[in-house]
């Protein structure tokens, strides 16, 4: 995924599994697990022990950051449909540094033609979201800015097209709220990364608005994340005037919110 405040942690791959089926086939005749790690600004070169003989077209399929997956038993395509990215718990947030899992295939590659690469484009299993969320009436007087992200998925296939089977119990909460961090000019800001899922995860966001000691809640739905995607979720929150809460002799506002969604995808 490739977006405008790109994150070269983002890029990190520390293990790579290759697998070569005869074109259009689904039974692998030769695999290749843990073949090393590469930097993303670079290629790999992987130098594999086959004879010449042994070359011609092949279906060529790729996964990175697999963790513990065990890939030893992988015999068919069928048995990698059935693989899925490592778990991640409450507690564990996607992190970059550790490396996404991603998937990708080249078909029908001739290895005979000495004059071509073959060049696998692999995608991130997870979705990027960037939170912004901004008060523009008021921007400098709000504190303990936090939010915490519902009904996101802990695994998904790693084989892209499969989201469907993930089960219901295995959707959490973030179990701690995370801080929306200032940039200085108003705004508060955080990116999370979410596995591919068939379910739209929602956000509650948490402030204390114009110095309150009441900590507002507000809530919204996310798109649905697809892998490779970033999604730009621009979060304002204003008074309502038309609408007052009271409570004893005191007035307290109301506040609206206001969503803006952009969704970008890589073409990588």
């Amino acid at each position: 995924m490739v977006d405008e405040d790109n994150l070269e942690s983002e890029q990190t791959i520390k293990t790579i599994a290759l697998f070569l089926t005869e074109p259009s086939s689904t039974k692998i005749v030769y695999k290749y697990i843990n073949i090393g790690s590469m930097d993303m600004d670079k290629y790999k070169l992987v130098t594999l022990p086959l004879q010449e003989s042994e070359l011609g077209k092949k279906d060529i399929y790729l996964i990175t950051n697999y963790g513990s997956t065990n890939l030893s038993a992988v015999e068919t395509m069928d048995d990698i449909k059935k693989l899925n990215t490592p778990a991640v718990d409450k507690n564990h947030v996607l992190d970059p540094n550790e490396g996404f899992c991603m998937y990708g295939k080249l078909l029908n590659f001739d290895f005979t033609n000495t004059n071509s690469s073959a060049i696998v484009n692999a995608e991130r299993t997870c979705a990027k979201y960037k939170i912004t969320l901004t008060f523009p009436e008021n921007p400098v007087l709000s504190t303990d800015n936090t939010f915490v992200i519902a009904n996101e998925a802990s695994y998904t296939h790693i084989v892209d097209g499969l989201r469907g089977g993930i089960q219901d119990s295995d959707y959490f909460n973030i179990a701690s709220p995370l801080a929306l961090e200032p940039d200085g000019s108003g705004k508060y800001m955080n990116t999370v990364y979410m596995y591919e899922a068939e379910k739209a995860p929602q956000i509650y966001v948490y402030t204390r608005i114009n110095n309150s000691s009441v900590k507002q809640e507000f809530s919204v739905d996310l798109p649905v994340p697809y892998r490779n995607y970033m999604y730009d979720i621009d979060i304002q929150i204003y008074e309502n005037y038309n609408s007052r809460t009271t409570r004893a002799d005191i007035k307290e506002p109301q506040y609206s919110i206001k969503t803006t969604v952009k969704t970008y995808l890589s073409n990588h």
